[in-house]
């Protein structure tokens, strides 16, 4: 396991990259990598560095959040996508929210919660940082501008879970998947999507053979193209369209944040 020691980390604004340099403790090799979440960017290097953040890979189906345990970390993703589910009786659960790299992971634990009330898995892979959960409740504490982005993001995320509860309940499957996809696609890095059958309709909470009929409906109209193991989105007017008001003016606004996070990583990897 190689440990790290940061150096120096910029970023003016919340659109801007952060820029972490970091030194194998031990060695004497520096490589720089720069990432992008809209709640870290603008904060000095001191503030960065109290955070202790660590940069983390987040490969597909990796926990980040167990229900019902204590959360010891937060992440904030610079790229890929992470689910929020919430327990559905038994085994099952069903998605609540995404997070990407607008956001943070363990909301209620950086609020002072002391067990999750959901669950948290990569879903589509990427990388990020993480940080202790102490740190980050004592940033939250201590530091004005980082609570206000923390509080004003807890209530896009909020809103953004009672809108998929609402559609979920009012909205055909198809609409549904149209807005999934959708979300998915603003916080991913491309048109196409990895996930596969095996785990939409867990995201969704229904069977997989609905989803595959929605999916064909959605490729009919040519909005997107399904093949082993991703899905490609062809036509994201199109897919909003057929969403038929599930892709609500809340998930516009997100993904107004999301895009231009995404514009400057991929000027900033680029």
């Amino acid at each position: 396991i190689v440990q790290y020691r940061s150096q120096r980390i910029s970023g003016a604004n919340a659109c801007e990259p952060i820029t972490l340099a970091l030194t194998p403790v031990g060695g004497h090799h520096v490589s720089n990598h720069t990432y992008t979440n809209a709640l870290l960017g603008g904060l000095s290097a001191a503030e960065l560095e109290h955070l202790q953040l660590e940069p983390a890979e987040l490969p597909h189906g990796r926990s980040l959040e167990r229900y019902e345990r204590a959360s010891k970390h937060a992440y904030f993703p610079s790229r890929g996508v992470i689910s929020v589910l919430a327990p559905a009786g038994g085994r099952s659960s069903v998605e609540i929210g995404m997070v990407g790299r607008e956001g943070v992971t363990a909301l209620t634990a950086i609020m002072g919660a002391e067990r999750a009330p959901y669950d948290a898995v990569v879903q589509i892979a990427g990388a990020g940082w993480s940080a202790p959960m102490a740190t980050v409740r004592e940033a939250l504490d201590a530091n004005a501008p980082f609570r206000r982005r923390i509080l004003d993001y807890a209530q896009a995320f909020y809103t953004q879970v009672s809108v998929t509860a609402a559609i979920n309940a009012a909205k055909k499957l198809d609409e549904r998947l149209a807005r999934w996809l959708l979300v998915a696609r603003d916080r991913a890095d491309g048109d196409e999507l990895p996930p596969t059958h095996e785990y939409i309709p867990q995201m969704l909470g229904v069977r997989r053979a609905g989803v595959t009929i929605a999916l064909q409906t959605l490729e009919q109209r040519g909005a997107v193209k399904g093949r082993r193991g991703a899905i490609s989105i062809l036509d994201r007017e199109g897919l909003a369209l057929h969403a038929q008001g599930a892709y609500t003016p809340a998930d516009e606004s997100m993904r107004g944040r999301a895009v231009a996070l995404r514009r400057l990583a991929e000027w900033a990897f680029g």
